[in-house]
């Protein structure tokens, strides 16, 4: 059986072609443009322009991923389902900016490598999933949480062999 491929249009950020009569986005850009239009805000020409450039693989610098968190978080409030920041501390700390480049800068120190096992994710042999872990516990040493020193980079076996995985303190 011989199949065609029809196209329909083109995405309007990236211009990839549509396979469907009634897209207008790709599957990359169709929930940022549905959020967005929820909202009743349209794309420029701008807007457009820097999401395609955003994946095309190219790393993000934090100034602008620092834009993008704070222009996420007033989306957010203007939400029906936004019920004015109820969020426990714990989950905002660790959804926050800060905590994000912490747990960046342990793997980069760390090289993407388990520091018990030395286990590291390699072409062909699959994914393998690291923790960035406290040495000392997050819970009982706030002043710590964001220090270098006191991550480590842990698979999911080494994590789980640790003294306080899975153990909650209520602080």
């Amino acid at each position: 059986m011989n199949h065609k491929k029809y196209w329909y249009g083109l995405c309007l950020v990236c211009k990839y072609k549509l396979s469907r009569p009634d897209a207008r986005y790709c599957v990359k850009h169709k929930g940022i443009a549905i959020s967005k239009s929820r909202m009743g805000i349209k794309p420029s020409e701008e807007t457009r322009r820097k999401l395609v450039e955003s994946h095309l693989g190219k790393a993000i610098p934090i100034e602008v991923r620092e834009k993008m968190s704070k222009s996420h978080k007033k989306i957010r409030e203007k939400s029906h389902l936004w019920k004015g920041g109820i969020t426990q501390i714990n989950h905002k700390i660790r959804t926050s900016f800060e905590y994000r480049l912490w747990r960046e800068s342990v793997f980069k120190r760390d090289n993407w490598t388990c520091t018990w096992c030395g286990i590291r994710s390699k072409k062909g042999l699959g994914r393998i999933t690291l923790n960035a872990d406290h040495i000392k516990s997050f819970a009982l040493y706030p002043e710590l949480r964001f220090v270098l020193s006191n991550g480590r980079t842990l698979c999911i076996d080494c994590h789980c062999k640790t003294e306080s995985y899975g153990v909650n303190i209520k602080h």
